[in-house]
């Protein structure tokens, strides 16, 4: 029986998150698990600037039916940044995402992405359809996408960020003003934003730092057009769900004919909530889900 969301009471974890830590090709991935071993396997991707302790509150609603594991992406959480100092481009993800998911003990029935982790895995889906059963989406469907007049642009902000700042030097702070600022910026509630926030600190003798790469926030050299994300999307074969919220991001409602046109097996279901409906109202969102499993599992 899962529990009924609740919005006016804190979120309290009733049980710890295993820490888990992954070697690759000279990368180190951090994860986060719940749930026992033998049970069918379900991987979650994060969204951008957030960290797998997202998943917590949901993760603790699918725990009797799967094994989760949700990594944190390269400069998120406690994964290595990217080596060098060069741009990050969305691209490196779907290397992420296919070192990560080979990684693993066996093939995932299911991959979840949340924002950043929908485009990523949707694209994915649309290139290796075989690597697992079913995709569930989370406020987001396709990788973003530009007019071909915005590359000059783009590549000459990129290049200025790139040369005016240092990556490498710590930046210190203060949890609490960041919770305060990422309320402001996102309407997330307090204990959300502290949720995830914490995970993107660590401590040494002069206090706490970011661990997030700066690059993240800078802005990437180059973005597809839409011919070009139509042309990875066509087509995506997988039994997908596709999840978003009341008062999500205007721009997934609005672009639905096109998840409709580019996924063959596509099931669209609006949930109470905002872009961070997962975290909000973990319980609908772990009932659509583990539904939406049972009704197309191979």
């Amino acid at each position: 029986m899962l529990d009924t969301d609740k919005s006016h009471q804190l979120w309290q974890p009733c049980a710890a998150a295993e820490p888990l830590s992954f070697e690759i090709a000279g990368q180190h991935y951090a994860a986060l698990a719940w749930g026992e071993p033998h049970l069918p396997l379900l991987v979650m991707f994060h969204g951008w600037l957030d960290n797998a302790m997202s998943f917590a509150p949901l993760a603790e609603q699918l725990q009797q039916h799967f094994r989760i594991i949700a990594f944190d992406w390269p400069g998120h959480g406690c994964s290595d940044w990217r080596p060098g100092s060069y741009p990050l481009q969305w691209v490196d993800y779907l290397l992420d995402m296919d070192r990560m998911l080979a990684a693993l003990p066996r093939k995932p029935q299911v991959v979840l992405g949340h924002s950043l982790g929908g485009i990523v895995a949707g694209a994915y889906a649309a290139l290796n359809s075989d690597q697992f059963d079913q995709l569930i989406l989370i406020e987001a469907f396709a990788p973003l996408h530009e007019a071909p007049e915005q590359a000059r642009g783009r590549l000459q902000k990129s290049l200025r960020q790139h040369r005016q700042r240092g990556v490498r030097a710590r930046h210190y702070v203060e949890l609490a003003q960041l919770v305060q600022q990422r309320q402001q910026l996102t309407g997330l509630e307090h204990h959300w934003c502290e949720l995830i926030l914490a995970r993107n600190l660590a401590t040494d003798e002069q206090g706490s730092y970011w661990r997030i790469d700066p690059r993240l926030r800078w802005v990437s050299p180059s973005r597809m057009t839409t011919e070009q994300v139509a042309s990875v999307m066509t087509t995506v074969r997988l039994p997908t769900l596709l999840l978003y919220g009341t008062e999500g991001y205007a721009n997934v409602q609005q672009q639905l004919p096109l998840a409709e046109q580019w996924y063959q097996a596509l099931t669209c279901q609006q949930l109470a909530g905002h872009h961070h409906l997962h975290m909000t109202h973990a319980a609908a969102t772990a009932e659509a889900i583990i539904r939406y499993i049972a009704a197309t599992k191979v």
